[in-house]
């Protein structure tokens, strides 16, 4: 098993590597921000393994999922936060074989984008309203 794991919700950063049994760990005490180490951190330890990211069998991250968006889309992936509520969760859990005691906030599908669509908005100036609906 390949895992590539991100925690940045906390001021101690790290990302740490297991690959088949052998765990690497890059980290460090950041009291504000920092975030933009993640991705060279995990780039260095899948060059020191030996890996691509391709290779990997999936991603654990802490509750700070902005990171790993930002992290996938500079690794040229795609990926959408899908929030898990309700009856959905206990479906997702057994799925990923993960305990009962555990809660699941959200999956985050991860993937090479088959195209490459111009940048969108859906914003409508007619749908914001100040100060009264």
């Amino acid at each position: 098993m390949k895992l590539l794991a991100f925690e940045a919700s906390t001021r101690r950063l790290s990302v740490a590597l297991w690959n088949d049994g052998a765990l690497a760990e890059k980290s460090a005490d950041v009291p504000n921000g920092g975030s933009e180490r993640l991705l060279p951190w995990a780039n260095a330890l899948l060059a020191e393994s030996g890996l691509v990211f391709a290779q990997l069998d999936g991603l654990a991250l802490q509750a700070d999922d902005g990171d790993l968006l930002l992290a996938a889309a500079n690794l040229g992936l795609g990926a959408v936060w899908c929030g898990i509520k309700g009856h959905q969760e206990e479906a997702v859990r057994k799925i990923l074989g993960a305990p009962s005691k555990l809660g699941v906030l959200c999956i985050i599908p991860l993937g090479y984008p088959a195209e490459a669509p111009p940048p969108s908005t859906k914003y409508k100036k007619t749908k914001v309203h100040w100060n009264r609906y």
